[in-house]
């Protein structure tokens, strides 16, 4: 949420209207800031970051009395991530339980 402001500050974002008050401005300025996380920017940022990041302004507009703006959302990936095999389940189990002694009492 903090990068929205600043990238909203940035002299070459020229919006006719205030994206903070506006709404057809707040959907524009949203649906730029969407291509500028995605490829844009210093960083290129994953589609789930960008679908967080969104949602996260959202609530800034519902949180303001604008509403939820009205861009779409990224596709995500249909498939499930890959299991780890029982090895490494167990291995990480047992990282786990050294780390964190409440983790002890936790079973498979």
């Amino acid at each position: 949420m903090r990068m929205y402001p600043a990238w909203l500050a940035d002299p070459a974002a020229t919006y006719t209207a205030d994206p903070l008050a506006d709404r057809q401005a707040r959907d524009w300025a949203m649906r730029d800031y969407r291509m500028w996380l995605l490829r844009d920017g210093p960083a290129r940022r994953s589609r789930v970051f960008v679908n967080s990041a969104l949602t996260a302004l959202d609530d800034f507009g519902t949180r303001r009395g604008m509403g939820k703006a009205d861009v779409a959302r990224e596709d995500l990936p249909k498939n499930a991530p890959r299991a780890l095999a029982e090895r490494a389940r167990i291995r990480r189990l047992r990282a786990w339980r050294r780390i964190c002694p409440l983790g002890a009492g936790v079973s498979r």
